[in-house]
């Protein structure tokens, strides 16, 4: 019987495997893929990512998609790059949908500001660095705390200009408000 406490991770382990054989992880800079495609892997390398964030945070793990694998400058998923989803939906409405692309980009960029506040809480081997001093590592992730905060505090800001928590009321379909409330969550 397997240990269901990691299962997630395991099936997290063969997406990603699966994503980087079909090279999602290049969709950034490869010029073989036509615009259809590179959408396509786009989504699904960011799908990977997103994953990777929420399951981290929720069972307190390491990264398997880290900042080695992960460059934070790739471009994260776009409302252009979720645009076709808009009309196509017989579930929400194109108001409803755009709201919903919106928190999915807000959310792409709290996974990258995520990336290294949680390879600070949880490295992937124990320590920042095996060389450094005890106070040099004390230091640095002091140094690298402030930024994470930073980072942080920046995409707060933004985010709750387009997202302040959402009335109860009126016509916001309760997936936005839900959302949205799941986002403040992973940020808290």
């Amino acid at each position: 019987m397997r240990n269901h406490n990691k299962i997630n991770t395991f099936w997290l382990g063969i997406a990603t495997q699966f994503a980087k054989d079909a090279e999602a992880h290049h969709y950034h800079t490869s010029k073989n893929f036509n615009p259809i495609k590179r959408n396509i892997l786009k989504r699904l390398w960011w799908c990977c990512i997103l994953r990777d964030r929420i399951i981290s945070l929720g069972v307190r793990r390491p990264l398997q998609i880290s900042s080695a694998d992960f460059v934070t400058h790739q471009p994260p998923l776009s409302v252009g790059d979720l645009q076709s989803e808009i009309g196509r939906s017989k579930v929400y409405s194109p108001n409803t949908k755009v709201l919903l692309n919106q928190l999915t980009v807000a959310l792409c960029e709290l996974a990258t500001v995520l990336t290294e506040v949680i390879m600070l809480l949880y490295p992937l081997h124990g320590s920042i660095d095996s060389i450094l001093s005890a106070e040099e590592k004390v230091a640095q992730s002091l140094s690298l705390l402030a930024t994470c905060r930073s980072s942080l505090v920046g995409w707060f800001k933004k985010i709750f200009m387009s997202f302040p928590q959402p009335s109860r009321t009126g016509d916001i379909h309760k997936s936005v408000i839900l959302y949205t409330d799941l986002i403040y969550i992973y940020y808290q």
